[in-house]
């Protein structure tokens, strides 16, 4: 078994489904996008301050910027901040910041200008586009 397989879920946007808005992950819950989202923000919500440890995004669709999928540095760019994500389709945000596990599958694209994540799985095949970083190495303010 590997992090890609896939396990319950508590919200799904469907094949076929365009989904347009902001997202928000409730504390223990998966959230899945196998049809296409466009956002400008997807949030595992908090407790005590923290992303909740077990709040999952997994996209084995698409997931763009609602500004338009051509440019990831626009203004209203997309923020992606849960505690763990499974890409097994495309991904293209702003920053993504993954407190947990970021898993990229063989054949899925992720582009950020900004990819933050404290445990990286990538496999072979799998498209990974812009400035990676361990969050044990930012500090706090720092520009990454």
């Amino acid at each position: 078994m590997t992090i890609f397989n896939s396990r319950g879920f508590d919200t799904i946007i469907g094949k076929g489904t365009l989904f347009q808005g902001q997202i928000a992950i409730a504390p223990n819950s998966t959230t899945v996008i196998d049809g296409e989202a466009q956002s400008t923000s997807i949030m595992g919500m908090h407790v005590d301050g923290k992303v909740s440890a077990k709040t999952t995004l997994r996209v084995s669709g698409r997931l763009v910027p609602s500004a338009g999928p051509a440019e990831v540095d626009v203004p209203n760019a997309l923020q992606i901040n849960v505690q763990n994500v499974i890409i097994t389709g495309y991904v293209e945000c702003d920053t993504i910041t993954v407190e947990g596990t970021l898993a990229i599958q063989s054949g899925a694209t992720l582009k950020a200008k900004k990819i933050l994540y404290r445990n990286y799985v990538s496999e072979k095949g799998a498209i990974v586009l812009g400035n990676l970083c361990h969050l044990d190495h930012v500090s706090e303010g720092e520009q990454v």
